[in-house]
């Protein structure tokens, strides 16, 4: 058995000082255990399962991946990305009963019924007798050992109490202590999984306290197994799992108190102790009897793996001869056979289902001979010839009872379709998963913690609402699974569409089934081999048209009618786009399709009217024949700020038509040109540019027929600075 130990913390963590006691454990019981910082380096030992424990990872990787839920559920819900996270993985370990009732009414929430396993990552049994214990409490010698990072800096009066005691030894990492200058601090210990148990049976008393919450919550600490491991006595702030596990075989004090009262309470309970050593011996020998029977990591750690072997077994009822049949449709120009290798091996690797692949060919496979030999690895496998919707001409061809999609540069983790099925098996149409990304450099979100992951989770937001376009982007299209009922003839009837079909089949199904998200991470996307296909206006309008009133499943109108305008508008103002290129360190927005000839454009004086165009709000014109326009804004200066306005009839000698040529550079924050059309259908969509910090722009703007045009807008952001260091107009000459 091969487990990857998967902690993002660093080598002086306390995680990291588990991983060494673990790794000997692992090897104790037959296994091997890892110990990783990353999924990267969590695959790289191709591990049977792995586990993780801090809150801030999801499952990223493709071997099952379990969490070790080890801290108050408020933590997980205090932010929605933790409580996402939380969700996406295969399994759980935890001990606390107030944890198992959070995550049992997580999955319950979320459509999920699966075992919770036993695990916390303890520590393993102490060799040897504590006599020296014994003798240090019958001699009146034994101290009370603390270990902690201090790193919320709770209860700093306290320890900076105790911290004086000639009985009390504090340890940690040196950071966290000498700001006080404290004489009971001992320093570091070494992490390697002995340190800290022999340092707690040579003082013979070890003191836990726990964070608030922790309290609050009945979540349990790593410091009472370490204690008792010992053979130490161990004070411990009162919660119930303590005392449903462990009885009177502690000694208790209440922690909701006050520094001053708490540290008078320890005192007293030291006192006791010192008075009462026999007493004390038998309640540490006591405890520790009790974890070594239940809590020592070489039970939890079997706990874990027998867990995992369940989960195998439990795949076991499902034979893959009655399993159903699914129809994986993919699209594929040729160019990326190692990509279309790998996401038919990943088809192939699922853990459930029956698969009929079905490949549409958008365009003659410029190596056929390779492509022959990965269908020869597929039973039932068909391609064909596809250039014009290789979509819909493959799903004509879909006889499973589910379909789904997939991408040269996507695969699945072989969980993929077992956590899909735990939805469509039970009543739902039209499942979904999140999407596990793979980049080149360092995920920037997860930088602050130094582990150097690659891989970040999207995609995990229930789709609500009638609002398909939304929807759709919410769903990942290469992690859905939809019942073939769904698939009716109008569904199947072929939309021609030149891009946006697998966005016109997501909202298609919408509009049939409400969709059901998982919240497994089972998809992983390549990023660099991904290739956009934006959703043209074309497609976007046909999808509109199409789908305006497909709503069976609701009877609701979904908001395609209310946007229909907007698309409109857009199509008529399509006229106006530009593409941005950077030359020579200037970033230049070129019309997409000008009429205009450039070979015969000429400057014309502007036409501009002084008495209508305004400039205030950190606007100044300082030059009105080259247009200088100075832009220096307070930091509470927003919104329109000039407007430069345009003759309103035909007079003589001004064009009609004449293309306005924008040069503009920002130092710091931001401003935007936009014209105003007298026609308002058009003004949102005409030209609305922002100028971002330290860049040089050169913008086109088309004035296709003056009368229609009021005058060009500048609008400011606050802390703004920069310079508009002319505005041309060119015409045709």
């Amino acid at each position: 058995m091969r487990i990857a130990y998967l902690n993002v913390w660093g080598k002086e963590s306390s995680e990291s000082h588990t991983g060494v006691m673990l790794q000997k454990v692992a090897k104790e019981l037959g296994a091997e255990l890892f110990c990783c910082r990353n999924s990267t380096e969590a695959e790289a030992c191709n591990p049977d399962f792995v586990y993780v424990m801090s809150r801030t990872q999801a499952k990223l990787t493709r071997a099952p991946t379990y969490l070790c839920v080890n801290e108050p559920s408020s933590v997980y819900l205090r932010e929605p990305g933790l409580f996402s996270a939380f969700l996406t993985f295969d399994g759980y370990f935890l001990l606390a009963d107030s944890l198992r009732q959070f995550t049992e009414n997580a999955l319950y929430g979320s459509g999920r019924k699966i075992p919770i396993g036993s695990y916390y990552n303890t520590c393993p049994r102490m060799k040897g007798e504590a006599t020296s214990v014994q003798k240090a409490l019958k001699a009146g010698k034994a101290k009370l050992a603390y270990f902690g990072t201090h790193w919320d800096g709770r209860r700093s009066n306290f320890f900076n109490n105790i911290g004086h005691w000639d009985d009390v030894e504090l340890y940690g990492r040196k950071i966290a202590w000498e700001k006080w200058n404290l004489p009971a601090y001992k320093g570091e210990v070494a992490h390697d999984g002995v340190a800290v148990l022999e340092a707690y049976r040579k003082a013979g008393i070890g003191l836990n306290i726990q964070g608030d919450h922790h309290v609050q919550e009945d979540v349990i600490s790593n410091r009472v197994f370490e204690i008792t491991a010992a053979g130490a006595v161990c004070l411990s702030c009162r919660i119930p799992w303590l005392e449903k596990n462990f009885g009177d075989t502690l000694y208790y004090f209440d922690q909701e108190t006050s520094d001053k009262r708490l540290a008078e309470n320890i005192r007293a309970l030291l006192d006791h102790i010192r008075a009462n050593p026999e007493e004390a011996w038998k309640k540490a020998q006591a405890a520790r009897k009790i974890f070594e029977e239940k809590f020592a990591l070489e039970v939890l750690l079997q706990n874990a793996i027998d867990y995992h072997k369940a989960r195998a077994e439990r795949l076991k009822k499902y034979p893959r001869d009655k399993d159903p049949l699914i129809s994986v449709v993919l699209r594929s120009d040729g160019k990326n056979m190692e990509g279309l290798t790998r996401a038919l091996e990943s088809v192939t690797a699922q853990e459930r289902g029956r698969f009929q692949v079905i490949l549409a060919k958008t365009a003659p496979f410029p190596h056929e001979k390779a492509f022959k030999e990965i269908a020869a690895k597929h039973a039932d496998f068909e391609a064909m010839d596809a250039p014009q919707s290789p979509l819909w001409h493959a799903l004509q061809k879909a006889t499973g009872d589910y379909v789904a999609l997939i991408d040269p540069a996507y695969e699945w983790f072989p969980q993929h379709i077992t956590r899909l099925l735990e939805f469509t098996e039970n009543g739902h149409d039209f499942a979904h998963a999140a999407l596990v990304t793979e980049s080149k450099g360092v995920v920037p979100e997860t930088a602050w913690i130094g582990n150097e992951e690659h891989r970040k989770l999207s995609h995990q937001i229930d789709v609500m609402g009638k609002d398909y376009r939304s929807g759709m982007e919410m769903i990942n299209p290469y992690g859905f699974l939809a019942a073939k009922k769904l698939f009716d003839e109008r569904l199947l009837e072929n939309p021609n569409l030149k891009t946006g079909e697998k966005e016109y089949l997501i909202m298609a199904l919408m509009a049939r089934a409400t969709p059901k998200h998982n919240y497994a991470s089972t998809v992983l996307l390549h990023e660099a081999e991904k290739q956009p296909r934006l959703l043209d206006l074309e497609a976007q309008t046909a999808i509109m048209l199409r789908l305006r009133r497909e709503n069976p499943h609701t009877g609701a109108g979904n908001a395609f009618t209310e946007q229909l305008p907007e698309i409109g508008y857009r199509m008529r103002a399509s006229r106006f786009e530009t593409q941005r290129q950077e030359r020579n360190g200037v970033i230049h927005d070129v019309l997409k399709h000008s009429r205009f000839d450039p070979l015969r454009l000429q400057p014309i004086p502007l036409p501009w009217v002084r008495e209508g165009s305004f400039f205030h709000m950190g606007l100044n014109l300082s030059s009105d024949q080259q247009m200088l326009i100075n832009v220096n804004t307070s930091e509470t200066m927003r919104g329109l700020a000039g407007f430069i306005a345009f003759p309103q009839g035909e007079e003589a000698g001004i064009p009609v038509e004449y293309l306005l040529v924008i040069e503009a550079e920002v130092e710091r924050g931001q401003f935007g040109v936009q014209l105003l059309h007298n026609n308002r259908t058009l003004e949102r969509y005409s030209v609305a540019r922002a100028f971002q910090a330290g860049k040089r722009y050169r913008l086109e703007i088309p004035v296709y027929y003056r009368p229609e045009v009021s005058g060009l807008v500048i609008e400011v952001q606050p802390g703004t600075s920069g310079v508009i260091r002319s505005i041309t107009a060119y015409a045709e000459v």
